[in-house]
């Protein structure tokens, strides 16, 4: 399968540098043979961009320098990531998303479940995607939208496409469901990726994004949007974690 990793880093700390180390490895080792399109967030330190020439992979980078863009977490690094997807033009089967997690607040086990389960295990969860061809995303944890008798505050806080209103338009035919993935760390079916970059309008990459959780709540469901269905490794729902 050709796949490609959009991958946010947010390092403001030199001290945290190890944090994008960590990943870059796991990236070295795992998806050497991939396209990287990296975003970095406004305030991240000047060393980020030597760091990462010096794992010389296949790269696309580009550093966030409008703070007007910057909403506070991964998701506007993000969103700079896929900007370099969308210029590149390019079609994958499965698009890995990524971001420094512990970079900011810690959470060291978090990050090598993710590290070591995820990025690591490549090979197996591509061979599902190979395998099951209506297999939109796989993640490790997840969250359902009335867990606890909550409700998401930013439930339907589109940005500029939509996702949340489920309004049927281009390959967008089916309602999501209400499941989303946490800490921002999953692979997604190429078609439901590319289906979104075809119908995201210019404004969505030139406006900040207001909701910091977008990338976590409501970009998963571009696949089920899209009539493919989501994959949890761990059945249960991880609300509050």
């Amino acid at each position: 399968m050709k796949s490609c990793v959009v991958f946010a880093v947010s390092i403001f700390d030199s001290q945290r540098l190890f944090v994008l180390r960590e990943f870059l490895d796991t990236f070295k080792y795992k998806f050497s043979d991939c396209d990287h399109y990296i975003g970095i967030n406004y305030g991240s330190i000047p060393e980020v961009e030597s760091v990462i020439e010096e794992y010389k992979l296949s790269c696309s980078v580009v550093r966030l320098e409008d703070e007007s863009l910057y909403c506070g977490s991964d998701a506007s690094a993000y969103q700079a990531a896929l900007t370099l997807l969308r210029k590149s033009g390019k079609i994958y089967d499965v698009c890995w998303f990524a971001h420094t997690k512990g970079a900011v607040n810690g959470r060291p086990v978090e990050r090598n479940m993710y590290l070591t389960e995820l990025y690591r295990d490549r090979n197996h969860i591509e061979d599902l995607f190979s395998s099951y061809d209506k297999l939109g995303s796989y993640a490790l944890r997840g969250v359902s939208i009335g867990a606890a008798g909550d409700v998401w505050a930013t439930f339907n806080n589109d940005h500029h496409i939509r996702i949340c209103s489920n309004d049927a338009y281009d390959t967008f035919q089916y309602t999501h469901v209400n499941w989303s993935y946490i800490e921002t760390m999953y692979a997604i079916r190429g078609e439901a990726v590319q289906a979104f970059i075809r119908n995201a309008p210019e404004n969505f990459y030139t406006t900040k994004i207001q909701d910091p959780c977008y990338f976590e709540i409501i970009f998963p469901w571009i696949a089920s949007r899209c009539g493919f269905f989501p994959y949890i490794k761990y059945n249960r729902c991880f609300w509050g974690v």
